[in-house]
């Protein structure tokens, strides 16, 4: 993978997590039109999910970030 590569991947998930907030964003406005209850079991996936995404995120030792080969290595070759 080339760093121009990186790049447009880089670029490719920070709008992916715009679209992701903006879906979350989204859901919020069209789930308020239904009762309180109703409104807290729908969430609780979507939470269950993403906190599990935020304890990979913020554990260091996380086996699937550290381990995880996408072969997106980035050699330097010196001419």
């Amino acid at each position: 993978m080339t760093l121009e590569q990186q790049g447009e991947f880089l670029e490719i998930i920070k709008d992916d997590f715009q679209g992701m907030k903006n879906m979350l964003d989204r859901i919020h406005e069209r789930i308020t039109q239904y009762p309180v209850y109703t409104q807290l079991e729908f969430m609780k996936p979507l939470k269950r999910m993403i906190f599990e995404a935020w304890q990979d995120a913020i554990n260091e030792n996380d086996t699937f970030l550290n381990s995880y080969d996408g072969g997106d290595k980035i050699e330097i070759l010196k001419p």
